[in-house]
């Protein structure tokens, strides 16, 4: 573990002036220190924003739920979408819950044991081959990813993008603007275009000098559900996730937005399963169909088949769960 200075700013927009590539932002710390423990990231300077109020703020007004990006995950419990509450308990374990934030979850490394290895050359930092398509790869991406099968853990990415959140970004001045969370994590396009990467460890990345203050969530009256399966209970990555939010009117499917994750390098957006759905009845039937349409699209490596059986039953479970519940208000 390299030697690194540390820094507690007392305002966001002195944190926001901190922050550089080798001068990393801290909250809970979970990705941040593990990477560095790992010998695998390697801080200048450690930028503590655990303590400034200003991204703790939340609110729930008619318009939209704004959570504060430091926020716990074990504290999403009152948030008005039951899919984002069961995305943030599954995540890891209590103690993680208790300390991991929002923010960090959403901005969080993507997985992949050859890349999180120092003594490991592969794409992912500018080497050539891929370890992971000629070796071990039962944990990789069965979507979108050609070059680099990296895959995205983040517990709240897919809900979020499904509920169309957005990150508010604030920068040195004091400013604030918002960017869509589907647009920030990118497209396979971009996924698959390691010159365009943002580091090693991130396909995206914030405008430099600025941090994640908030999501905000606008409000919507959606039928939601995550739903994850995992080896274990506790302490585990999930091997798929599904998330839905579905506005059902009339007993039929006026509109749905589902977003798998853990089985692709970003949220990926199960487009033919929304396309199947629209207009039929909210029933396991069209749900299997929909899944079915979806899971033709999945190009699994030599270990990873299982998991596209895994994301079909996570995506079915997850239309099932918010189907049978009442919309949100």
């Amino acid at each position: 573990m390299n030697k690194f200075n540390y820094t507690r700013p007392k305002s966001l927009s002195e944190a926001c002036r901190r922050v550089a590539p080798q001068a990393i932002p801290k909250a809970g710390g979970v990705d941040v220190l593990s990477r560095t423990k790992r010998g695998v990231l390697h801080p200048e300077l450690l930028v503590d924003i655990s303590r400034l109020s200003e991204l703790r703020a939340s609110e729930t007004t008619e318009v939209f739920v704004r959570i504060g990006a430091t926020t716990r995950l074990a504290e999403l419990t009152d948030v008005p979408y039951e899919g984002v509450v069961e995305a943030a308990a599954n995540a890891a374990t209590p103690q993680i819950r208790n300390q991991a934030t929002v923010a960090g979850n959403l901005l969080q490394s993507v997985r992949c044991w050859y890349l999180h290895d120092p003594e490991v050359s592969c794409l992912g930092k500018g080497a050539k081959g891929c370890p992971a398509r000629v070796g071990r790869n039962e944990n990789h991406a069965i979507f979108g990813a050609r070059e680099c099968p990296v895959v995205n853990g983040s517990n709240l990415a897919p809900i979020l993008c499904a509920l169309d959140a957005q990150l508010v970004v604030a920068d040195p001045r004091g400013e604030q603007k918002k960017l869509r969370l589907r647009d920030f994590y990118g497209t396979p396009e971009q996924w698959n275009d390691l010159s365009r990467r943002a580091t090693r460890f991130q396909l995206a990345a914030l405008p430099p000098k600025s941090l994640v203050a908030a999501v905000e969530i606008p409000r919507s009256p959606l039928r939601t559900a995550h739903v994850e399966v995992r080896h274990r209970e506790s302490f585990d990555w999930a091997i798929a996730m599904a998330a839905a939010a579905l506005d059902v009117r009339n007993g039929k499917v006026a509109s749905c937005s589902i977003y798998l994750g853990a089985v692709a390098p970003g949220p990926w957006r199960a487009a033919k399963a929304e396309e199947v759905l629209i207009g039929t009845a909210p029933d396991r039937d069209n749900f299997e169909k929909a899944a079915d349409a979806e899971i033709a699209r999945a190009q699994p490596l030599s270990e990873s088949r299982y998991k596209v059986k895994m994301a079909r039953h996570t995506l079915v479970q997850a239309l099932v769960a918010a189907a049978a519940r009442e919309a949100n208000r």
